[in-house]
């Protein structure tokens, strides 16, 4: 949609390579596919993007627009990492300094996700007290917990679906912790058990 009236009920971010740019495709057709009547606006953060496909999303489905940032991956080279992981874990945890003072709240999907259902829930949803809503992962055993360094009675999260307070995950300064936080030890999933 290119119309000025258009109004987002629903900020979705991506944070993706070229590898991804096809499963993000296909994850914003089953998020439009189930959700006619929501209005959406997609955010995709990428350091490489082509239109083919998408644009045939927008031509079939009124009610989304597409903002593509293209990422300046030099400014993450610098950053350490750990094991097989590269700079890219980063690019996601930067989406909220890039959106500060353009949306209060955003939900993050990695781009390899369908949705098979409505998203109306999440409208409703406050985050005014907290910098996340995510969804327990129940399968983490104890010991996995406890190894990271928490209470094994810590609830572990997937962080390939959160719901982010744009503001107070700023206040939290969540890159520097993160930043401190991944050089202190190596980590099985760094992105997720960092976080």
């Amino acid at each position: 949609s290119s119309d000025a009236t258009f109004v987002p009920q629903l900020n979705i971010a991506f944070a993706i390579d070229q590898n991804y740019l096809k499963p993000c495709g296909v994850c914003i057709f089953s998020i439009m596919k189930n959700n006619h009547n929501i209005n959406f606006d997609f955010h995709i953060f990428t350091n490489y993007f082509n239109s083919f496909g998408f644009d045939e999303l927008l031509r079939k489905f009124g009610n989304f627009r597409i903002h593509i940032y293209k990422i300046n991956t030099s400014y993450f080279d610098g950053l350490q990492t750990t094991g097989h992981f590269t700079t890219a874990i980063y690019y996601r945890l930067s989406i909220a300094s890039i959106l500060k003072n353009k949306i209060e709240k955003y939900l993050y999907l990695d781009a390899d996700i369908l949705c098979f259902s409505k998203l109306d829930e999440l409208l409703d949803v406050s985050l005014d007290a907290h910098i996340l809503a995510a969804v327990e992962d129940e399968y983490v055993r104890k010991d996995y917990i406890s190894e990271l360094g928490l209470p094994p009675n810590s609830k572990y999260f997937n962080s390939g679906v959160l719901y982010i307070n744009t503001q107070k995950w700023l206040d939290f300064d969540l890159l520097e912790k993160f930043k401190n936080k991944i050089n202190l030890r190596s980590y099985k999933y760094p992105d997720q058990d960092v976080l």
